[in-house]
């Protein structure tokens, strides 16, 4: 480690701490909320090697302060060598925490790799219904993943169910609840994020109240505090309940918000509704400008929107489609 970092703050006095790098923009699911019905793929050869990653994690940790690190995409596991990437990261960074977002549909076969490296690993499960998972996916696939999950558990892999609150999956909450309950895990329920067009949103979005009114009628629940941007609550007659809510539309945390997302070709998302974000490609190709990059960081930072608290009103009244969607920048 070089010991000199740089205190990194936006123009609010947010500091940055959390640093999501999508992998890639495939995946084998096609989440009708997460992408549209066709998306132009990025080119293999816009993509970010595993090479400038590495040299970017470098910067990021060692001068920057970053203190908290999570491979997302599309779907992460997707890509080609992976598992040797990440034993790379581990070595170069063995104190550093470090997390995985999956659709889990490869998850029984990489779990054991996963625990090994000590990663933690959350996964998308937003029903127990293979139909609505069809609808919602266009997919098949939810098998696969409910034996991943159980293969994780079984072997002790740190896990959280990650579930996007959708209007008309109201029945699926339930379920989910026991769901965790029974594989002794967190479920984290997420507020739909008008990423896509206010039309959609205004269509798909369940507020966390009404959710958790649902929850609570049959495992009244008791607030733990906060874990991250997560408002935990607990089980009030069964323990082994915990529940969190990512609300941020409907009670924003956009004044603590400390993470920034690098999108797998290479464009540093200051927020998610950052319409565009930033190329950083041409500072570390064909080789890393640190230097540069440490210059280049500090201007750019200053630019951070104030997030959605401040700019609801102008995200909810905008029809048009946004130029990168969620699977494009990364869960």
């Amino acid at each position: 480690m070089r010991g000199r970092k740089i205190p990194l703050k936006d123009a609010f006095g947010r500091p940055f701490r959390y640093l999501r790098i999508s992998l890639t923009d495939r995946c084998q699911l096609a989440c009708s909320y997460c992408m549209p019905e066709r998306l132009q793929m990025a080119p293999r050869r816009d993509l970010l090697t595993y090479e400038e990653i590495l040299s970017l994690l470098e910067v990021f940790v060692e001068d920057l302060g970053v203190e908290k690190v999570r491979f997302t995409g599309g779907e992460p596991l997707l890509r080609r060598g992976v598992l040797d990437f990440l034993h790379r990261v581990r070595e170069r960074f063995p104190r550093l925490p470090i997390g995985i977002t999956t659709n889990g549909l490869t998850l029984q076969e990489h779990a054991p790799a996963l625990k090994a490296l000590n990663i933690s690993v959350n996964v998308s499960l937003d029903t127990l219904r293979p139909e609505r998972f069809h609808a919602l996916t266009r997919r098949e696939g939810l098998e696969r993943i409910l034996v991943g999950i159980a293969r994780a558990r079984e072997i002790g892999l740190r896990l959280k169910l990650n579930t996007v609150l959708l209007r008309g999956g109201e029945e699926d909450l339930l379920p989910l609840v026991a769901c965790a309950r029974d594989l002794g895990v967190p479920l984290r329920l997420i507020e739909f994020m008008p990423v896509t067009t206010a039309r959609a949103f205004e269509r798909l979005f369940l507020p966390e109240d009404e959710a958790r009114a649902i929850i609570e009628t049959r495992y009244p629940l008791v607030e733990e505090g906060w874990d991250g941007v997560a408002r935990m609550f607990r089980g009030r007659d069964d323990p082994r309940i915990r529940v969190g809510f990512i609300s941020t539309v409907s009670r924003p945390f956009c004044a603590g918000c400390t993470r920034l997302r690098l999108t797998a070709t290479g464009r540093l998302m200051l927020c998610l509704f950052d319409r565009e974000g930033y190329d950083l490609k041409p500072l570390i190709r064909p080789r890393l400008d640190r230097e540069g990059l440490l210059r280049w960081m500090g201007r750019v930072i200053r630019r951070r929107p104030p997030g959605f608290a401040a700019m609801k009103e102008e995200i909810l009244s905008d029809e048009n489609q946004p130029l990168l969607t969620m699977r494009q920048i990364g869960g």
